[in-house]
């Protein structure tokens, strides 16, 4: 029973840590202008489908969690995907306030599509974002790197998520997050979470 309590405790940390501090700074950017446009890949709109297509499923996930070294594992059956993938949707950049804001490379090779957009400023949290498709455009492999900071603190996350393709509806099967941060006056922290998808 101790031993559950401490995973729990552990991973409550690495959120409180690591995303509340980084979705307050991160508002800032979107609080003004937050409607659903069709200037770069919707990945918003992606994610929360997932997360409805998730919640229809019998599954579970094995979770190994780590901050500052100290690792902790767990399977979670009873899964609050909004949770889960929270990180995920801070990657979002399909906002009118982005507009002309990020870089956009399109290119390809003979198992995929890639969409890869870069920040053209460093006030932007949302650095680089790639989106991997197969040629049926079935979404296959994200990864993101988000940077936050202001004069308090400096915040660093990189974020990926791989998906199968069940019968043509892409369907997550890994999500790994990492990162570190700095708070003035504070020791650095650095966490890391690996989830895997499994059915029951």
């Amino acid at each position: 029973m101790k031993s559950n309590i401490k995973i729990k405790s552990t991973i409550t940390n690495i959120f409180i840590l690591f995303i509340s501090l980084f979705s307050l700074n991160a508002c800032k950017f979107l609080h003004s202008e937050d409607k659903k446009v069709a200037i770069y890949y919707d990945w918003n709109g992606f994610v929360e489908n997932q997360i409805k297509f998730l919640q229809k499923q019998t599954l579970s996930v094995e979770k190994n969690a780590s901050i500052n070294g100290s690792t902790e594992k767990q399977t979670l059956k009873s899964l609050k995907w909004h949770k889960e993938l929270d990180l995920l949707l801070q990657a979002d950049i399909n906002k009118k306030a982005f507009e002309g804001l990020y870089n956009v490379l399109d290119s390809t090779n003979a198992e995929s599509k890639y969409k890869i957009y870069t920040a053209k400023n460093t006030s932007l949290v949302v650095r680089k974002l790639t989106i991997i498709t197969d040629k049926n455009d079935i979404i296959t492999k994200m990864n993101a790197n988000l940077i936050s900071e202001n004069p308090l603190y400096h915040s660093e996350k990189q974020l990926f998520a791989s998906f199968s393709n069940q019968n043509g509806q892409p369907k997550l099967q890994e999500y790994h997050y990492s990162g570190k941060q700095k708070m003035i006056l504070m020791k650095e922290e650095q966490f890391e979470i690996i989830g895997k998808v499994n059915e029951n």
